[in-house]
């Protein structure tokens, strides 16, 4: 099964606690494929960690976004 949802999580995250959100995450996912980006420091932001797995789940799914696509 591919990718369907990519999630990024921050360990030290002032906002969101990493533990109860992960398992609400999973919890919430209807048996969708997730791919888990884990970064240790950052807090509650985009961090380094995430940019190449998002940029590449973004091009592996382009076509679904493009005219003529399949869903």
């Amino acid at each position: 099964m591919a990718v369907e949802v990519i999630v990024g999580l921050v360990e030290d995250d002032e906002v969101l606690d990493f533990t109860s959100t992960r398992e609400k995450i999973k919890a919430a996912s209807d048996g969708r494929e997730l791919l888990w980006i884990n970064a240790k420091k950052g807090g509650h932001r985009v961090v380094g960690e995430f940019v190449q797995p998002l940029v590449d789940f973004a091009e592996s799914a382009r076509e679904l976004f493009v005219h003529g696509g399949e869903l």
